[in-house]
């Protein structure tokens, strides 16, 4: 069996939450059948077309310039889309180069570096799914890190302003058209939580057999790190800051929590760890020296090792957040609100805290920074939790195990007929 696998972006290096899921699970996934990885290329330092990589057999790029998200342009592009029926992310990135790439390399036999009939098509996102070539002869899977209509839910949910919060609710509506319809296409789609299989099938509505593919956590790499001693009162942000969940999450926490906490606890600091940080997420360090922000680093890990209280105040989002995983992994106590942690086998005040409003929020760091005690018992139950049941060897057997049976399918589907 081959695995023919297209995604709207390369994922080296692997700094996003999508990434860092899809990088991991191709490592272990290529080395028990081969892997075709076919994407858009934007990154300037890189070269596109055709290489190979420890995590794929095969990959081939075609160039794409990504597009600002800001300024007049963005706004013009972004009014346009609306006369479309396709959610602007999806028309973003359509590709006849992918689109073509995958034809040529399903049916061209003749070629030694194609993929044969013996494929199962993997497409990455939603965002992909117009590029899926539905002509060829491959049973096809989905692969949902999120529920996309959700996001666009809560973007209008948590909005102020009301032009962007008409235009949220309009692509919210746009989107779970488009998402059930989309699924509704292939052959499986995967989920990374029971939660968001439950709202695929009972609010989005799709019918397409649905299995979980749930988050992992490199172990060895994300591992406790004991020689190093937490600053005491040092909270730590971790995320892309260029990302509309994670900018609307913590300027929420900067504006409305982290001014309780500092009254409750004068000897705290805030870091922001993240890569491309929007002008906004810069100036939240100006006038407060216990604010420091920082964009893309070479090595998380320090940063994590020194925080007293990983904090994960998302208030929008789908799917689930690799950060957490990673921190428990490193033994690191966590308060996230209940979006932060969605989707997570997680249990409040057993593996971290949970708090929605500012106060409770305030109210939970505040504990975490009072009491070692538990603050440590958390921290050690949220590290066994990973350690024993989330290593991405483990994650990646299960998606190995639902390819080789929706290829089997298909194939004894191909004899019968």
């Amino acid at each position: 069996m081959q695995i023919l696998w297209i995604k709207s972006d390369y994922i080296e290096p692997p700094d996003t939450g999508g990434k860092i899921r899809t990088y991991n699970l191709l490592f272990e996934l290529n080395r028990r059948c081969c892997v075709t990885y076919v994407s858009l290329q934007s990154n300037a330092g890189c070269t596109s077309g055709v290489t190979t990589k420890d995590w794929a057999s095969r990959v081939v790029t075609f160039p794409y310039s990504e597009e600002r998200k800001s300024g007049l342009g963005f706004i013009l592009r972004v009014l346009a889309a609306m006369f479309s029926t396709l959610p602007y992310i999806v028309q973003k990135y359509r590709s006849r180069e992918i689109r073509d790439c995958q034809r040529e390399l399903v049916t061209s036999p003749a070629d030694s570096q194609s993929v044969n009939g013996d494929t199962v098509l993997v497409c990455d996102f939603l965002e992909m799914t117009e590029n899926v070539d539905w002509s060829l002869p491959t049973p096809k899977i989905l692969f949902q890190h999120n529920v996309e209509s959700v996001i666009w839910r809560r973007y209008y949910e948590h909005e102020r302003s009301p032009i962007k919060k008409a235009y949220f609710w309009f692509e919210h509506r746009r989107m779970r058209r488009y998402e059930r319809r989309a699924c509704n296409r292939f052959d499986m789609v995967l989920a990374v939580s029971l939660q968001d299989k439950k709202v695929l099938q009972q609010h989005v509505g799709v019918q397409t057999p649905i299995e979980i593919v749930e988050t992992g956590v490199d172990t060895e790499y994300f591992a406790p790190q004991p020689h190093v001693e937490p600053t005491p009162g040092r909270l730590l942000f971790l995320g892309s800051l260029d990302w509309m969940p994670n900018i609307d999450g913590i300027e929420w926490f900067v504006r409305d929590v982290y001014p309780q906490v500092k009254k409750a606890c004068p000897h705290v600091s805030l870091d922001i760890v993240g890569r491309r940080p929007i002008a906004a997420v810069q100036a939240m360090a100006n006038g407060d020296q216990t604010v420091n922000v920082y964009g893309s680093v070479p090595d998380v890990r320090p940063f994590m090792a020194a925080a007293d209280v990983f904090i994960v105040p998302l208030r929008i989002g789908s799917g689930t957040r690799l950060k957490i995983f990673e921190a428990l992994a490193m033994r690191r106590p966590i308060v996230s609100t209940t979006v932060g942690a969605e989707g997570l086998p997680v249990e409040h005040g057993r593996h971290l805290l949970l708090a929605d409003s500012p106060e409770e929020y305030a109210k939970a760091i505040a504990s975490m920074l009072e009491n070692p005690e538990q603050k440590q018992a958390m921290a050690r139950e949220g590290h066994e939790l990973v350690t024993r049941n989330y290593s991405w060897k483990t994650v990646s057997a299960r998606l190995h195990e639902l390819c080789l049976n929706i290829h089997g399918t298909n194939n004894t589907k191909a004899r019968v007929s």
